[in-house]
């Protein structure tokens, strides 16, 4: 049996759910004879591990987390390893295998003490989870040679996403089982999907700044002519609004066809965010989600380093560039909004971030049926027609408004967008602030509207 338990335990037996202390050596004229004689027995293994910290406590749970971790890899039990590591510190024993810090010796240093800890472990669980793990790494070692085979034919057919999917699939249970073997270890196998993403190469051409549409290819970027990758698995990210007007980063994920060397590129979501950037990456976020749930970090982040990604700035075309807006508001009800209660600031600074030119000479309201079509200065005029105002509930305050939105062409007097009906609703701390919060969720969701289908 190797002696690769060089760590760590504090000493604790539990009783009848009741922990006894380990026996602490201190201030003793020289070592006890247990830290250095020999120890044989058919029934326990002995393991001493040493550290130093500032106090008792720290060198405690130091060598109790050098110790886990060479039980994790001896055992391979690592998706035990934050369970028997708690154990271990809080109860100075880990059950699943006799495992108890039976007693500890302590030296004074100039920065704190150096201990000795002394942990036993039953020789049959040991040994029988030595049995288990042969027969684990026997197993995983013939599904290693699959994923690796299939990753292979991939590779010579150019699917790369797809070899690399696989040879991320045979990491993992590599890591599971703590495979040592050449070829499928973790090093090996984590080096051919970092040399796969090194490889990849995504080139972008006849991009339109101002409609966000571009082309994107992937080759791999070996020998004088690169070959296009197949069925590469792409991200593409850029800022867009939601209905309550705030910026968020939307992402769309697409599949380059086999039968395709370039991907015609326009975004689904046409609320883009008039300037920003547009990031194109290799979409591998299913292979970091495995490894960041096995909490296998240290891979995730050099994969991630490895990534490659295409960052490209634009300016999106806008119908209302340059465009003079007049913003009318009116009700078919008898609950008028009062003016002071709009919020005009806000809806102009949306307005703006669409690319209009927005003069507000004055905001009317008016009880009509069918708004006018002004002349003049503007070149469009955006109607909010507030049909419903209602109080929902007069002790909180909640106010429910309904109605759509209207946009008319001045030059042409012409309506040419009418919006289907849509309402929202709001609360406040007085029925004015609640009526207010209504109506301008009512504006912007309306101009949000507006950006999607004008």
């Amino acid at each position: 049996m190797k002696k690769i338990f060089t760590i760590l335990l504090a000493s604790m037996l539990l009783l009848s759910s009741c922990a006894i202390s380990s026996t602490i050596d201190r201030n003793v004229s020289r070592r006890p004879s247990w830290i250095t004689e020999t120890y044989l027995s058919q029934t326990t293994i002995k393991y001493i591990i040493t550290s130093r910290g500032a106090d008792e406590d720290e060198s405690y749970r130091i060598a109790c987390n050098a110790f886990v971790d060479s039980l994790t890899n001896y055992l391979s039990i690592s998706e035990k390893t934050a369970e028997y590591r708690e154990s271990l510190i809080d109860t100075l024993a880990i059950q699943d295998y006799g495992i108890y810090n039976t007693t500890r010796y302590l030296e004074p240093t100039d920065d704190g003490v150096r201990g000795y800890f002394l942990f036993t472990a039953d020789r049959e669980k040991v040994n029988d989870r030595l049995k288990v793990k042969e027969s684990n790494v026997e197993s995983a070692t013939f599904e290693i040679g699959k994923l690796i085979s299939t990753a292979d034919t991939y590779y010579k057919n150019n699917k790369d996403c797809k070899a690399f999917s696989s040879l991320i699939d045979a990491y993992i249970i590599s890591r599971k089982n703590n495979i040592l073997n050449k070829n499928i270890g973790l090093d090996d196998l984590l080096a051919r999907c970092v040399s796969i993403l090194d490889k990849t190469k995504i080139a972008v051409s006849d991009f339109n700044g101002e409609e966000l549409s571009c082309l994107i290819g992937v080759t791999r970027q070996v020998g004088l002519f690169p070959p296009s990758v197949l069925d590469s698995k792409i991200k593409i990210s850029y800022s867009s609004f939601n209905p309550e007007m705030k910026t968020y980063l939307e992402t769309e994920r697409i599949i380059l066809s086999s039968k395709l060397e370039s991907y015609k590129f326009e975004p689904k979501n046409k609320s883009v965010y008039a300037n920003g950037v547009l990031l194109i990456e290799v979409d591998i976020d299913e292979s970091l989600y495995k490894l960041e749930k096995l909490g296998y970090i240290d891979a995730l982040k050099k994969l991630e380093k490895a990534n490659k990604c295409y960052l490209l700035s634009y300016n999106t075309l806008s119908d209302f560039r340059g465009k003079t807006i007049k913003l009318d508001v009116y009700e078919n009800d008898l609950n008028e909004i009062p003016l002071s209660l709009i919020d005009v600031s806000n809806i102009v600074d949306v307005l703006e971030g669409l690319g209009a030119v927005v003069t507000v000479d004055e905001l009317k309201s008016e009880y009509k049926k069918t708004s006018s079509i002004d002349n003049g200065l503007y070149d469009y005029q955006i109607t909010f027609k507030n049909e419903v105002t209602e109080k929902l509930d007069e002790l909180r305050f909640v106010v429910r408004t309904a109605g759509s939105i209207e946009v008319a062409d001045l030059q042409k007097r012409s309506v040419v967008y009418v919006s289907d009906p849509f309402e929202t609703v709001a609360n406040g701390e007085t029925p004015e602030i609640a009526l207010k919060n209504a109506f301008n969720s009512f504006a912007l969701k309306g101009i949000f509207l507006l950006k999607e289908n004008f």
